[in-house]
C-alpha cells in the first residue's frame, strides 16, 4: 500500500471517529496507518500532522504535541501546522490548570476545620 493510500484510509476512518483501541489491535486504526505511512515516507510532514490530530483527538495531547513538532521539523513552513501546535499547547496548559485548581481545593477542604 502507498503512503499516499494510508494516509486517505486513516483520514476516513479518523472521520468516522474510529480511533478505539479494537481497531488498533487490528491494525486498521487511523494512528496505526498514520505510523505505517510514516515508515514508508518520513519525510512527508502531512502524515505527522495527521498522526497529531488523531492522536489530540484521543486525548493524547503530549503524543499530538511531538507529532505537530515533527510536522514543523519537516516544513516549516505550513502555517497551520504551526496554528495546530499552539492551540493544543493551550488546551493541555488549561488542563493542567485545570487538575492543579483541583487539586489545590481538595487540600484545603481537607483542611478545613467544623
Amino acid at each position: 500500500m502507498t503512503t499516499g493510500n494510508l494516509i486517505i484510509r486513516g483520514n476516513k476512518l479518523k472521520r468516522q471517529r474510529k480511533l478505539d483501541e479494537a481497531f488498533a489491535e487490528r491494525g486498521v486504526s487511523p494512528i496505526a496507518l498514520y505510523i505505517q505511512a510514516i515508515e514508508l515516507n518520513p519525510g512527508f510532514a502531512f502524515t505527522y500532522y495527521e498522526l497529531g490530530d488523531a492522536l489530540e483527538k484521543q486525548g493524547n495531547f503530549a503524543q499530538a504535541i511531538i507529532e505537530y513538532e515533527k510536522a514543523i521539523e519537516v516544513n516549516p513552513n505550513i502555517d497551520f501546522f504551526h496554528q495546530s501546535l499552539e492551540t493544543i499547547k493551550s488546551r493541555k496548559l488549561e488542563q493542567n490548570l485545570d487538575f492543579t485548581s483541583n487539586q489545590i481545593n481538595r487540600f484545603f477542604l481537607l483542611w478545613e476545620f467544623p
